[in-house]
């Protein structure tokens, strides 16, 4: 009872656990990298193309069978970045054991590595900051708030909009909470049509899934708040 959205948010976790720890696997490389242009071990050409070849048929077929999941589910999309990760690791090592056991070059093994570590961080980087962005409930991204004030505010009965927030709840949910004063109307079937309105046209026009609106009238009384300031109007000629 206490989860009252449920687990909506546990993939997130998950998504956000799993791209820091890859960041801090490549950050790893890196300093392997690094330790091994100057201090380069014995290395087994033929050992690592048997160990790679092996590694990169169990990868492929992870990957095939998460690339189409993944395009809905930031923890999937990682755990398939994961894969890819791996993968290409595998053919690095294949790549690497044939050059090494054909022509002892020793270089290649740190310079594919870094590579490697420079994939998982340059795709990395961009998901866990989508992931931190919904764990910290902002909007989504170029969501047109103040257009979307404005319609509302243009629509019959509707005078002002504040208090406006824009969440998402996971990659595909949006949800939003509003004071809406209205006027000319008091009527409660008339309230109850008028927000029925303003849910459809949110969800139609700006893709909110959830909107909780609270009808005034007069001035707000939610005072432990700053009110967002009314957009001035241009005076009326009589």
């Amino acid at each position: 009872r206490r989860r009252t959205f449920g687990y909506e948010r546990a993939e997130l976790i998950g998504a956000f656990v799993n791209l820091v720890t890859l960041i801090v696997i490549a950050l790893y490389l890196l300093v392997e990298t690094g330790q091994r242009f100057f201090n380069p071990g014995e290395i087994k050409g033929r050992l690592m193309l048997i160990v790679g070849a092996i590694t990169l048929a169990g990868n492929v077929a992870t990957a095939f069978v998460l690339y189409r999941p993944s395009k809905g589910s930031l923890n999937v999309e990682s755990a398939f970045v994961h894969i890819v990760a791996d993968a290409l690791g595998s053919v690095a090592v294949i790549l690497g054991g044939w050059l090494i056991a054909s022509y002892g070059w020793t270089v290649v093994d740190p310079m594919l590595t870094a590579a490697i570590a420079i994939y998982i961080l340059a795709h990395s980087y961009g998901m866990l900051r989508e992931t931190i962005s919904i764990l910290m409930e902002s909007a989504p991204k170029s969501f047109p708030l103040d257009e979307m004030t404005e319609t509302l505010e243009a629509m019959d009965h509707v005078c002002d909009v504040h208090h406006v927030h824009v969440w998402r709840l996971d990659e595909e949910q949006t949800a939003m909470e509003a004071h809406v004063e209205v006027e000319d109307i008091d009527a409660l079937d008339q309230l109850d049509a008028l927000k029925k309105k303003v849910k459809r046209k949110l969800r139609a026009d700006y893709g909110v899934d959830h909107a909780t609106l609270e009808l005034e009238h007069g001035a707000c009384t939610d005072d432990h708040r700053q009110q967002q300031p009314r957009r001035a109007q241009a005076p009326v000629a009589y």
